[in-house]
């Protein structure tokens, strides 16, 4: 295995070896060590995986996998117990998977184990330090900050955002109800559904998902329009059922804040027509849609300016010359090596137009509305990215990477 390792996390490897080097008697101490480690280097998972021979300790930070620590086979399976342990789930089950929540520090930790072709994997999801918490704090424009804003206090309708896993969706609408709570000029009834709840925000009345028990998605939110809201949170619409009672909700005065996995603006559109939610209402109940991404900010420590070749021009500009230059990163011990240092969101937002009604209310492809949001004033997200790049704010290996996900729509 290739390791990755550099600056502080190869500082906790020592210390780790030395827990090891103690056999079972060092687990508990070995357990609490990998999860301050991770929250000192800032790490967003913990993950520890079975190999054929051993059991691997890696960190994500910064969206990348880093790893930590290779430890033997029978302590790596005693590890895992532990953390199972803390986390309350059952020991003894280890050929189905499990989820729970570990307090460490004053913090929860949410785990899951999966059983694995060698053994257990365990992944654990740690509270991410120094979260925005305002609107102001995203990185969006001042153009499309006033306009989401706009749309959060006044009117109705359903705000969609969407973006992949991990793309900054949740810290967006935390952000959203904090400035409804502020800004409004009577206290709202903000209810949720989350699956989990990842941020507690006073004066939110916030309820987490239990399938087992009977609280699913649609369940909740037909509970919720019984309760008198002004804005309803729907964590994500994963079945038509939730996507089309969120906008009859939308429609009958209510303001909707929910997620939808999609790449783009555009393509929102295409996902809940293809569920089944009929033209009419969709072309009347979506108010607003934003995308967004999290790419890894450069290391200022090590960037360094370059050309861009012609197909990275191409690729990124959509022209084969340009006189805009990117920088590149190889790597530097505040960097762990990876030449990335922190995360930087970009976003398109889109207000439908009467004519993206007109184009939705005929089925219009994904292309059309796309050319139809761009022509209403939507800045692409491939638009936010070169900018990113002309504003050496992230390398061109990083704007290459998440180009992939990024399509031209106007030119499928």
């Amino acid at each position: 295995m290739v390791s990755h390792n550099h600056g502080p996390v190869v500082s906790l490897q020592p210390q780790l070896r030395r827990l090891v080097e103690q056999g079972e008697i060092g687990i508990p101490e070995l357990a609490d060590a990998i999860l301050d480690g991770a929250e000192s280097v800032a790490a967003s998972d913990v993950h520890i995986e079975a190999h054929a021979q051993s059991y691997v300790v890696r960190f994500r930070v910064d969206g990348m996998l880093l790893d930590v620590i290779s430890i033997p086979k029978s302590l790596g399976e005693n590890l895992i117990g532990r953390l199972k342990m803390m986390a309350r789930v059952l020991t003894y089950r280890k050929r189905v998977p499990q989820d729970g929540r570990v307090e460490a520090g004053g913090i929860g930790i949410r785990a899951a184990f999966m059983p694995t072709l060698h053994g257990e994997k365990a992944v654990l999801r740690l509270p991410v330090a120094n979260v925005p918490q305002r609107l102001h704090e995203l990185g969006m424009t001042d153009d499309d900050r006033t306009c989401l804003e706009r749309e959060l206090i006044g009117g109705h309708g359903v705000i969609f955002l969407t973006g992949p896993s991990s793309s900054g969706k949740s810290t967006t609408i935390y952000a959203a109800l904090r400035y409804i709570l502020e800004h409004s000029p009577l206290i709202p009834n903000i209810l949720t559904l989350e699956d989990p709840i990842e941020q507690e925000v006073p004066g939110v009345n916030q309820t987490q998902i239990d399938p087992a028990g009977g609280l699913t998605f649609p369940a909740g939110l037909r509970t919720i329009l019984r309760m008198d809201p002004d804005v309803i949170v729907v964590g994500e619409i994963r079945d038509e059922e939730t996507a089309r009672i969120a906008v009859h909700a939308g429609l009958s005065g209510h303001r909707v804040l929910t997620t939808i996995h999609s790449g783009s603006c555009a393509q929102v559109y295409a996902r809940l027509l293809h569920m089944g939610i009929e033209p009419f209402l969709l072309a009347t109940a979506v108010s607003l849609i934003m995308a967004q991404r999290l790419a890894r900010r450069v290391c200022s420590s090590c960037a360094q300016p370059r050309p861009l070749d012609q197909w990275e021009t191409r690729l990124l500009s959509g022209e084969d010359s340009s006189d805009f230059t990117g920088v590149s990163a190889p790597g530097c011990p505040d960097c762990f090596g990876t030449g990335a240092r922190g995360r930087l969101a970009i976003f398109e937002l889109a207000v439908p137009s009467a004519a993206v009604r007109q184009a939705v209310l005929e089925c219009a492809p994904a292309p059309l509305i796309a050319e139809l949001l761009e022509a209403a004033g939507m800045r692409p997200l491939r638009v936010a990215l070169r900018n990113a790049v002309v504003a050496h704010q992230v390398s061109i290996e990083e704007a290459i990477r998440l180009t992939g996900g990024i399509r031209d729509e106007r030119a499928s």
